[in-house]
């Protein structure tokens, strides 16, 4: 995002972090298949959305990360337009992102 120079004057107070919630995550070590993911990883993950929606203000969330002026949405929707360009994600390919 390009910096324009103004900073919101809203603090960010973010839900609290879905691992620190009930029901963490857990890691064995017998659930080792990696590759493009990894069994273990996927259910840690489910389990910190299911926490995160049982216990944040979602609602609360949502209006928080709004945008604060017009000129920030109109950023935001640039950024958006340009990330879903064929060609955007073929340079982000590229440089091994």
């Amino acid at each position: 995002m390009r910096d324009t120079g103004n900073q919101s004057s809203k603090p960010i107070h973010p839900s609290p972090n879905p691992a620190a919630l009930p029901n963490a995550p857990e890691h064995k070590a017998d659930d080792e298949v990696k590759g493009e993911g990894s069994y273990s990883g996927t259910r840690d993950y489910q389990k910190s959305v299911k926490a995160y929606l049982k216990h944040a203000d979602v609602e609360k969330d949502a209006r928080d990360a709004a945008p604060d002026s017009a000129d920030e949405a109109r950023e935001l929707k640039k950024a958006e337009e340009t990330g879903r360009k064929p060609e955007a994600k073929t340079e982000r390919r590229s440089r091994g992102k």
